[in-house]
């Protein structure tokens, strides 16, 4: 996709061929797919919606603003990155560089602590995009969940249910509002003694 002096239209289809096409020379994973999700991003809409509008040309900026992401794909950043978020158990979670893209088999952890009937009490260490911890006190709005709040991005989280997690599971931590602290210094949560009891048993 050329800057031009010249006028050019640039459709929604054209610009699916042509990303579709230009992904699979440069041997990015799901060609089609890539670019549809950034055109959707770019757009604000559903990849269903970019069919039904499939002749829409593209404004200048949303092609400024869409040739940037692309040069960042072709440089094989993450498209979670480029697009500032990624799926888990069906809710969107921002991400960003220094946060840890969550994985499907990250899932399967969530779910078989969802198969537990006993209640639950959570400790999130290290959180990053509060995908596990978020995902657990929206699943089970009962269940106990602390995380490192020191996180920037789990206070930022897309899903519009985010609210439960605080009113649902109020945080009652230290002073520092973390969940290190909190564990470290509340030793009958884990039934451990106090100190270094902590770090041997889970973070070791």
């Amino acid at each position: 996709m050329k800057q031009s002096r010249q006028t050019e239209i640039w459709t929604v289809m054209r610009m699916i061929e042509w990303g579709s096409g230009y992904f699979r020379e440069k041997r990015i994973d799901s060609p089609r797919l890539t670019i549809e999700l950034m055109l959707s991003h770019v757009m604000e809409s559903t990849r269903f919606q970019l069919y039904l509008n499939f002749e829409q040309p593209l404004k200048q900026e949303e092609l400024d603003e869409l040739r940037s992401m692309i040069k960042r794909r072709v440089s094989r950043e993450p498209l979670q990155y480029i697009l500032g978020e990624a799926g888990f158990y069906g809710r969107q979670f921002l991400v960003e560089p220094g946060v840890l893209i969550p994985r499907p088999e990250t899932e399967i952890l969530v779910e078989e602590a969802l198969r537990r009937t006993r209640p639950l009490r959570a400790l999130d260490v290290g959180t990053g995009s509060g995908c596990i911890a978020l995902t657990l006190a929206l699943e089970r709005p009962e269940t106990e969940v602390y995380y490192d709040s020191a996180a920037h991005i789990v206070n930022k989280v897309t899903s519009p249910d985010v609210g439960m997690l605080y009113s649902a599971n109020p945080y009652q931590g230290c002073e520092h509002g973390c969940a290190y602290c909190y564990a470290r210094n509340t030793h009958e949560f884990w039934g451990y003694g106090p100190g270094l009891d902590f770090e041997r048993n889970v973070l070791i």
